[in-house]
């Protein structure tokens, strides 16, 4: 009876508690009802059927987020997703990694991804090996820095040499996010060899400033990329001698006062 005249999420509430704790008796008498409004043709009735089952939160109560993952409404979809982490199926894994790499709903899909933790990389690894498009690429690493774990981490550290500016970029900012500091020799030697690169560019840009030819608007352009430079110096500096260190030097470097920013250079080359 309090079900026949509740209405709204109070209605939601009664039918996942009776589906979770009434056993056969729930899923008999509301079973069909919950999968009707999985296929209504209405599109409030579809987001209540995502979220009792994100109520529920039964392992096997997969099946209809397959359909509400793929729906076309906005709102349904989102719902989906969240109830999604809640049921925690691995089955609906790559489900959620097809809505992240479209771009659609990208933090609420990854949000839910990382719940999954390092059960999420071997598909992730499986999407970089296809010839997706570089955007698509992009988001699936920085699908990989939201996963904790070390399965994740070694995904990460294995673009940090890739010929792809972008690509080893998102993975250097990704890593730096985790506070992770690399103990492979290797590795350590790869980053080393990034500095060096990012030196070589730094040198060609400041001697541009110093052309006649060089108008204003290059000039600012060029300025611009430095400091975008500076950066990411700073973030594979972090990989190298820690995430604290760095932080403090490049608060300091970011402040308008001079002294500030020698006592930056100095903290820098007083520790590496």
């Amino acid at each position: 009876d309090d079900i026949k005249s509740a209405k709204g999420e109070k209605k939601e509430d009664l039918i996942a508690g009776i589906l979770k704790y009434a056993g056969i008796y729930g899923a008999t008498t509301y079973g069909g009802t919950l999968l009707a409004w999985v296929d209504s043709p209405i599109p409030a009735e579809r987001t209540s059927a995502a979220r009792i089952i994100g109520l529920v939160a039964k392992k096997e109560f997969y099946h209809p987020l397959i359909k509400l993952l793929n729906d076309p409404d906005r709102r349904v979809k989102s719902e989906a997703i969240h109830s999604t982490s809640k049921v925690g199926n691995r089955h609906l894994i790559p489900l959620l990694i097809n809505i992240a790499i479209s771009g659609e709903l990208f933090k609420a899909a990854v949000n839910a991804l990382e719940t999954f933790g390092d059960e999420v990389v071997p598909h992730l690894k499986k999407e970089l090996k296809k010839a997706h498009h570089h955007l698509v690429l992009n988001r699936l690493l920085k699908i990989a820095g939201s996963i904790s774990g070390k399965q994740s981490i070694q995904l990460l550290e294995n673009y940090l040499s890739d010929p792809d500016f972008e690509l080893r970029e998102t993975a250097i900012y990704s890593l730096f996010r985790r506070n992770f500091v690399e103990t492979n020799p290797e590795k350590i030697e790869q980053l080393k060899e990034l500095i060096h690169l990012e030196n070589k560019a730094f040198n060609y840009l400041s001697s541009s400033l110093g052309r006649k030819s060089t108008t204003p608007e290059l000039r600012h352009s060029i300025v611009s990329e430095i400091r975008l430079q500076q950066t990411r110096v700073l973030k594979i500096l972090a990989l190298i001698y820690g995430k604290s260190l760095i932080q403090k030097a490049e608060d300091s470097l970011l402040m308008s006062d001079h002294q500030m920013n020698v006592n930056a250079i100095e903290l820098l080359e007083n520790n590496i």
